[in-house]
C-alpha cells in the first residue's frame, strides 16, 4: 500500500466499524433486539436506555417518559417493551408518558391499545 494512504487506512476501518454498529439497529427481515437500543428515557434528568430500566424498580419513580423522536419503526417486541415498563409502572403507582411518537408509530400504539395505558404525545 502507499504510504500515503496509510493514515486513511485507520479512520476508514474505524468508520466501517461504526456503520456496522449502526446497521445493527436496523431492521430487516427478521427480528432485531438491536432497534430497541436507541430508546432512552428520562430518569432524573439523565437519559437512560430503556434496557437498564429494571433497575428502577428499588428507587419507585413516579413518572416515566420514554422519548421516540429516533424510532422510526416498532414491531410486537417493542409493544411488549413499553407494556412492560407500564406494568412496572403501575405498580408503583407511576404514570408512563411518550414523547416525539411519529403518526406510524401512533397507529402501532392506538391498534395495540397502549395508547390507552400511556399518555402519548405526537411529535
Amino acid at each position: 500500500m502507499r504510504e500515503e494512504l496509510k493514515p486513511y487506512e485507520e479512520k476508514m476501518k474505524k468508520s466501517v466499524i461504526n456503520l456496522e454498529g449502526e446497521y445493527g439497529s436496523v431492521r430487516a427481515g427478521k427480528p432485531n433486539p438491536a432497534v430497541l437500543d436507541k430508546i432512552k428515557a428520562d430518569y432524573y434528568g439523565t437519559p437512560t436506555a430503556i434496557n437498564a430500566m429494571s433497575a428502577i424498580r428499588e428507587i419507585k419513580p413516579s413518572k416515566l417518559i420514554l422519548d421516540f423522536t429516533a424510532i422510526s419503526f416498532m414491531d410486537s417486541s417493542g409493544i411488549g417493551l413499553v407494556a412492560g415498563r407500564f406494568k412496572t409502572m403501575r405498580e408503583f403507582g407511576g404514570l408512563v408518558e411518550l414523547i416525539g411518537v411519529s403518526k406510524h408509530i401512533a397507529k402501532v400504539m392506538s391498534l395495540s391499545g397502549i395508547d390507552k395505558m400511556a399518555t402519548v404525545v405526537k411529535s
